[in-house]
């Protein structure tokens, strides 16, 4: 278990997941607020990866399918970590928080070495 005491209360340590889920809202706030910076990196991997265009220069709509992924699947990440902490599953919460900035990195990944190729 997780549980330390101090000061005669007991609380749980969860730093990992604090910091997972601030870097998840940074990056969906990142992704809704600034769209230039992202664009430029993740507007044509996730265009590859979704076969559905999405425009780097352009600030697309909040629900279009593919841009929806970049800040919707962090925020679904949150709430599924926070629900499966609260029942104390602790391993589905690290998973639920991880799973979201993975799959982004992972298509970014797949599409410069794949798509691209060497330069």
């Amino acid at each position: 278990m997780d549980l330390v005491n101090y000061e005669g209360r007991r609380y749980e340590r969860n730093i990992g997941l604090k910091i997972m889920t601030a870097v998840n809202v940074l990056f969906a706030g990142i992704c809704l607020f600034a769209w230039r910076v992202v664009g430029a990196f993740l507007a044509d991997p996730m265009s590859a990866a979704t076969w559905s265009p999405l425009n780097r220069f352009t600030r697309p709509e909040l629900l279009n399918y593919p841009y929806i992924l970049l800040w919707g699947l962090p925020a679904a990440g949150i709430g599924i970590a926070w629900i499966a902490n609260t029942f104390g599953l602790k391993s589905l919460a690290r998973f639920a928080i991880v799973l979201p900035l993975l799959l982004i990195a992972l298509v970014a990944a797949w599409y410069e070495i794949h798509i691209r190729g060497p330069v």
